[in-house]
């Protein structure tokens, strides 16, 4: 049967699917226009904040020259998930940081508010009238576009920045303009792909890009995505990975897998998760509808596991995909248990680890399955290949490729040699990828980069 817990604030309602457009490059003066020289030159390569090219060489960058403490406003909008990973991501360099002065503001009040003040760091919240990503009606939004300006001016000024990061795009276009006012330096975190762009969305990324100082991605192949996805090919992008907290994220011997199996309930069985909020990016209802015939029929001993945010009850979305487990035939292999605390203790006890969601920039829950020693299966999205294939480390499969899925799934099923092989190659290039000192000392020289540029006027 179909165990189902329901955990935290449903998310958004999904939006509609953009109008597909092949990304091309500007012409004559629109090109001129929209593509500024950088403001900081990359090195060749994908890594511009070390001094050896590459995306991951393996060495730490230099945390740049010794001097007073930076003062750096972060400017993080939450939209309420247990699960985020990209505010996850931040949180854990804002707890690494050292030697700065660091202030954050954000329009929610979350879990992530508490570790960020137990960090020392100084919290601002700001509510908003109109529902973040809709809703409210468009003279409230640019109400609160035009205020928000004017207030983060306000206390950029205040507090005397050095450089504003500005961790997603509904932050910045809430930031942007007043910032630009006075001249602060804005470094923007991109932590996302799409599959295809409009018109306007390719327009409307272009000027966030014109707008701000210094961009940054998550991987070599997320530079080369947004590179190609907005027609900018020699413009300088950061590429620095995301941190993984190894105090928490580490492989577990056998026994002491076993024991946390038991502990959180997982049956003798091959058990696989799909650690996501239900949305209509990670595709949990696509998953279900095609690949759970042929997990029925080819893996009928594989239980598959959804750990994230999932609230039926107020959540179209996640109802609909529990309607559809139910009327599936592989009904039985299915279990919603909801958001779950303490995931380094999930990840060791899965046996593997499913990422069949629409686009990704560089999923978490890749990084971390990697970290604990458990094997992933995943899609191409976004960072896929370079983590997992240049890795060596685990499996992907074309977009949408359902029967392909299920067969690698089928695969290591049934050859637990692959499967550990897998996991302690996939541990060795996390510590090396993901490691949080190197990478937190990437962010720390790119802000004392922006920085030297000088801050509030």
């Amino acid at each position: 049967p179909i165990s189902s817990t329901s955990n935290g604030p449903a998310p958004p309602p999904p939006s509609a699917e953009s109008t597909k457009l092949r990304p091309r490059p500007l012409a004559g003066a629109a090109r001129a226009a929209w593509r500024p020289a950088p403001r900081v030159r990359a090195e060749d390569g994908c890594d511009s904040i070390s001094d050896t090219p590459g995306c991951d060489d393996g060495a730490a960058a230099p945390a740049g020259p010794a001097g007073p403490a930076l003062r750096v406003l972060v400017i993080a909008f939450q939209v309420g998930r247990h699960a985020d990973g990209g505010v996850e991501s931040l949180t854990q360099l804002l707890e690494r940081y050292e030697g700065m002065d660091i202030t954050v503001l954000s329009q929610a009040e979350t879990a992530k508010n508490r570790r960020w003040r137990e960090a020392g760091i100084d919290v601002r919240v700001w509510p908003m009238r109109a529902k973040l990503g809709g809703g409210g009606g468009s003279v409230r939004r640019l109400w609160d576009h035009a205020v928000w300006n004017a207030r983060v001016c306000h206390l950029a000024r205040a507090i005397r920045a050095d450089v504003v990061h500005v961790n997603d795009s509904h932050a910045l276009w809430h930031s942007v303009f007043g910032l630009r006012a006075i001249g602060v330096p804005i470094v923007f975190n991109i932590r996302d792909t799409k599959p295809s762009f409009s018109r306007r969305e390719i327009w409307k990324w272009r000027t966030a890009f014109a707008l701000t100082d210094a961009q940054v991605v998550l991987s070599c192949e997320m530079r080369d995505a947004w590179r190609c996805a907005l027609g900018l090919s020699g413009r300088a992008l950061h590429a620095i990975h995301s941190n993984v907290d190894f105090r928490r994220m580490h492989p577990r011997s056998g026994d002491e897998r076993r024991a946390v199996r038991r502990r959180l309930g997982l049956p003798d069985r091959f058990v696989a998760g799909y650690v996501a909020s239900f949305s209509e990016k990670k595709a949990q209802l696509r998953f279900i509808m095609e690949a759970g015939p042929a997990l029925a029929r080819r893996v009928p001993q594989m239980e598959v596991w959804f750990l994230g945010d999932f609230a039926p009850e107020n959540d179209p979305y996640a109802a609909a995909c529990a309607q559809a487990a139910a009327a599936s035939s592989c009904r039985g292999q299915l279990v919603f248990k909801g958001y779950a605390e303490r995931m380094e203790e999930w990840y060791a006890a899965l046996d593997l680890v499913i990422v069949a969601t629409r686009n990704e920039g560089l999923a978490r829950c890749m990084i971390e399955g990697l970290a604990c020693g458990t094997p992933v299966v995943s899609f191409d999205v976004c960072s896929a290949g370079e983590v997992l294939l240049e890795g060596a480390c685990g499996v992907v499969v074309p977009q949408g490729d359902y029967e392909g899925l299920v067969g690698a799934l089928h695969d290591l099923a049934r050859d637990e040699e692959k499967r550990l092989a897998l996991g302690q190659c996939g541990a060795d290039v996390a510590a090396r990828m993901f490691d949080p000192t190197r990478n937190t000392a990437r962010y720390a020289t790119l802000y004392r980069r922006m920085a030297d540029r000088g801050g509030v006027r």
